[in-house]
């Protein structure tokens, strides 16, 4: 599975790519990932949402750009897509094709639902994955500035304990 992620997020990567050098857009992405998913033969939901992910990052939706959003907006986006696959699926109509979702963290016309409820589950489960990676790359962080227990001992009772001693003898 991590192998056909990585091919796919490479492939995704080189297409994104060279559509910009020739096009100047990236538009018709979806058809063009939907083909590279099915030619992978990525049809287990969570290798469809690992690929998703990659999408997503290779978009430009990555780490860097997840570090802007700290009040929970990632986590917001995907209760958006998961409260919508929950009402494709409670519901006999397909949703209007200008749905909007009311608590979409962002510009309301940035919200692009998908027309299979699964699609949105994937989208949300890709959500939630940027929103942990992003919680713990800050608690990484955290800790790497919080001196250790040993750089405490080194810096503070060490010296203290030695001057204790020496000062005994």
């Amino acid at each position: 599975m991590k192998k056909a992620w990585s091919l796919g997020m490479s492939i995704i990567k080189s297409v994104l790519w060279h559509r910009k050098q020739e096009l100047g857009t990236n538009e018709g992405l979806e058809a063009v990932v939907k083909r590279i998913m099915e030619c992978l033969n990525l049809t287990a939901v969570s290798d469809m949402v690992l690929f998703e992910r990659a999408k997503q990052e290779a978009m430009g939706y990555d780490a860097k750009h997840d570090e802007l959003h700290t009040l929970g907006q990632l986590t917001m986006g995907a209760i958006c897509f998961a409260r919508t696959a929950f009402t494709q699926i409670s519901s006999a109509k397909p949703l209007p094709a200008c749905f909007r979702h009311k608590d979409w963290p962002w510009e309301p016309s940035s919200f692009h639902a998908e027309q299979d409820p699964v699609g949105n589950l994937v989208k949300a489960a890709a959500m939630l994955i940027a929103e942990a990676e992003r919680i713990e790359r800050t608690r990484d962080e955290q800790r790497e500035m919080q001196p250790s227990k040993k750089k405490l001992f080194d810096l503070i009772l060490r010296p203290s304990v030695k001057l204790a001693v020496e000062h005994d003898r």
